[in-house]
Parts: C-alpha cells; sequence; structure tokens
C-alpha cells in the first residue's frame, strides 16, 4: 500500500503536469524559456517534477495563504469600493465572473487579469489586492536556500519584475513585490509601473511593460524552428533569433558527460560547466529526445 507521502506526490505531480492548448499567452510566459512557451501553448505533454521541487511550489502557496489572514487585519475594508472606484469596469466584471477570491471583504486574492493588444492576448493572476493608503497590489515570490543572494543584492529575476510590473502598469495600481526564501529571509520590492525602487527600471533594454508585449507579441508568431537547440562540446543551448527581446536570466542550457549522460553539473579540464533550465525542465524531452536521460540530470 502506498504511503500517505507518495500519495500526495503522485497527487501533487499530477496536478502540476496539466496540460491543455492554448493560444492566448500568460504574463509569467515573457520570463520563461521560448521553447516552453510555445510547447505548453502546443499542449505538449510534460513530465513530472522531483518532488522536492513540487513541494517548494507549494511551501509558497502555504506562505500566500497564511498571508491572508495577516493581510486582512492591515487591509481598509473599503477595498470593494475602492476596487469599482479605481478599476476601469470590464476589469472588476472580468474578475468577479473569472474567480476572484475575498478570504475577507478587505482582501483580494487571486485576482483575474486580461489584456489584448494587437491581436496579442496576455492573462494572468494578480496574488493579491489590498487597500493601505491606496489600492496596492502585492506580489508573492519564494526562492530556495541556495538563491538568498537575491534577496541580498536586491536582485530579484527579470522574470518576477517583468510580472509586477505589468500587472503594476497596466492597472495603474501601485505594487510591493516580496521575495522570501526557504532560509527564512524577505526582502520588499516597491513598484511603481516602469520603476523599482524610485529608479527607472529597464529589462533588456525596454520598460518592463514595452518588453512583455514586445516579447509576447514577436513569440505569437514564431515556432520551435526560430529557436533551436544548438551544441558546443559537452554543451547544449537554446538560441534566440535576431532582435528577440531577452532578459539577463535568457540562457537554457544541458551539459552531458563524457558518456552522454545529462547532468547538472560536470567538471571539463578543472572547469565546472553547469545546466541552468533545462536540466530540470518538464518539457526536456521535447528538446532533446536523443539523450538518455535517467533522472540523475535533475539533481
Amino acid at each position: 500500500m502506498a504511503s500517505l507521502l507518495e500519495r500526495l506526490t503522485e497527487r501533487l505531480q499530477a496536478w502540476d503536469t496539466r496540460t491543455q492548448e492554448r493560444e492566448h499567452f500568460y504574463v509569467t510566459d515573457a520570463g520563461e524559456c521560448p521553447r516552453k512557451v510555445l510547447l505548453r501553448r502546443m499542449g505538449a505533454s510534460e513530465i513530472p517534477q522531483p518532488s522536492r521541487i513540487i513541494f517548494r511550489k507549494l511551501a509558497g502557496f502555504a506562505w500566500e495563504k497564511a498571508l491572508q489572514e495577516l493581510l486582512a487585519s492591515i487591509s481598509s475594508p473599503d477595498l470593494p469600493q475602492l476596487l469599482r472606484e479605481r478599476l476601469p469596469q470590464e476589469d472588476l466584471e472580468y474578475a468577479l465572473t473569472h474567480g476572484v477570491l475575498f478570504p475577507s471583504p478587505s482582501v483580494a486574492a487571486q485576482f483575474p487579469f486580461k489584456r489584448k493588444k494587437n491581436g496579442v492576448e496576455v492573462r494572468g493572476r494578480v496574488d493579491f489586492i489590498i487597500a493601505l493608503d491606496d489600492l496596492r497590489i502585492l506580489e508573492i515570490k519564494n526562492t530556495h536556500h541556495g538563491q538568498t543572494e537575491i534577496i541580498r543584492k536586491g536582485k530579484p529575476y527579470p522574470a518576477f519584475l517583468l510580472q509586477t510590473a505589468f500587472y503594476s502598469q497596466e492597472l495603474s495600481l501601485p505594487a510591493s513585490l516580496l521575495v522570501f526564501s526557504t532560509a527564512g529571509e524577505v526582502r520588499e520590492f516597491s513598484i511603481q509601473g516602469n520603476s523599482c525602487e524610485g529608479k527607472n527600471l529597464l529589462i533588456g533594454g525596454l520598460p518592463p511593460s514595452e518588453f512583455v508585449w514586445k516579447r509576447l507579441s514577436m513569440l505569437s508568431q514564431l515556432s520551435l524552428s526560430h529557436f533551436p537547440i544548438e551544441q558546443e562540446g559537452q554543451k547544449f543551448f537554446v538560441s534566440f533569433p535576431e532582435n528577440f527581446p531577452t532578459h539577463p536570466d535568457d540562457h537554457y542550457c544541458l551539459v552531458i558527460n563524457r558518456d552522454g549522460k545529462p547532468r547538472a553539473q560536470v567538471q571539463v579540464k578543472r572547469q565546472t560547466l553547469k545546466s541552468f533550465r533545462c536540466h530540470s525542465c518538464s518539457l526536456r524531452l521535447h528538446c532533446y529526445p536523443n539523450l538518455p536521460f535517467d533522472g540523475k540530470e535533475a539533481e
């Protein structure tokens, strides 16, 4: 008989690998590997993630749930009225008809969002909208212990900034990005439209909202063949077409050992080659169908 943990893991893996063909984009797609975005839009099958990655995601959800009661104690009960006054009616109606949650009268959670521009539709869900001195977006992101430098140096992933700044710009609301680590460190970043901590925010040389629209617009017209997998020695990597907007974390690669097996890292002539994103991607079999994956590459 399967243990409780085995049953939970199996259920979570099934939940995490749901696939469905879609024409729209999500805001988060602007920060992801373009091959991954295109494959998901095609409804490509995904392989289950290791349980440690699944439970790390679950920890983030649990943290959001715990925050709801705390936010309710500091947010104004006038939130519903402020939402009606500040947000365009079509935004509020879309949210109300697509599952926005009100865990308390002063907190809106999982606020559905949709925008369409030049035939490109972008959707998303704002983690929280609360009312302090004014309406404010709150986005929650978590990172694991080995990435606490992101918090200490004050440089969150470009994908975190793109999503939060895009919501702020499109909804014309200030935003707070809370990044916490499994080591217990937390840092807040104040975002207002295309600025962060009072300074102009550029991603790939573009304001975040412009970056999102340009990247997703180009992706809507491109295919996997525009992002080929190339090889240099024991390293495979995703190549990008000319003029495609990229951010500092846009490098996706996989390294192999002398036996040709994918690994998280290998030593080559006193140099350590590291895989990045591809080794733990749930769609890696579509990008590297001829490599002998054995599970150790995700360690």
